[in-house]
């Protein structure tokens, strides 16, 4: 049980060691302010609040460099956010309509708190594109209520037409007969029903911004 307990601890000291090791080695190998960087590796020593930025001096030979953290105010990128986290800032949209900047370090008290999600390199482009996903969101909500009216669609047709069948092959069963007015009658109430939550949805796009079937002809 001792050799047992001594061979646990010695393997125990040895991770603690390298574990130890490892940060340091990750310390030493982290760049500082002025060394030469890639945007695609960036080594810039995070802790002091440097990242990899261009070289705003044009035709240098080094094209980009560690440098401090961008400060509010300053025009960003928002495919590559290096504004001062610590400072809780984000690369957001100018406000301004028409500006010349169109993005730059801005408070972002909700960021700050729980920080930022980063999307893949995949969606980069796209959320370059709408920053703010209300694009993306209200063209997936149109197609997830069109693909809806559509399945319901086919389903009221159905039902309108095995009513019909019924109603003309009741022979006279008035129990037959009541099932299939039944069904019609449920029928005409599920197309009233999405007629008003046609109008409603329509009516909560309003209120919310989104824009639910946008280029729809009528």
């Amino acid at each position: 049980m001792n050799k047992y307990y001594k061979n646990n601890k010695k393997i125990l000291i040895f991770l603690l060691i390298s574990i130890i090791f490892l940060k340091s080695a990750s310390r030493v190998s982290a760049l500082t302010v002025g060394n030469p960087c890639s945007i695609d590796n960036d080594q810039c020593d995070k802790s002091s609040n440097l990242y990899c930025q261009p070289n705003p001096v044009a035709g240098a030979t080094i094209t980009h460099y560690c440098q401090q953290a961008l400060t509010i105010g300053q025009e960003c990128n928002p495919q590559r956010d290096v504004c001062d986290k610590k400072a809780g800032l984000s690369c957001d949209p100018n406000p301004v309509a028409g500006a010349t900047i169109k993005n730059y370090c801005q408070q972002n008290a909700i960021g700050s708190i729980f920080g930022k999600i980063k999307p893949p390199d995949a969606l980069k482009g796209l959320i370059a594109k709408d920053p703010t996903g209300a694009g993306g969101i209200s063209l997936f909500l149109s197609n997830l209520i069109a693909l809806i009216y559509s399945i319901a669609f086919v389903v009221l047709i159905f039902m309108l037409i095995w009513g019909a069948f019924d109603w003309m092959t009741s022979g006279g069963d008035k129990e037959k007969l009541a099932k299939a007015q039944q069904r019609i009658i449920n029928a005409f109430i599920g197309i009233l029903l999405f007629a008003v939550a046609f109008a409603i949805i329509q009516v909560l796009g309003v209120f919310t911004g989104f824009k639910f079937f946008e280029g729809q002809k009528p």
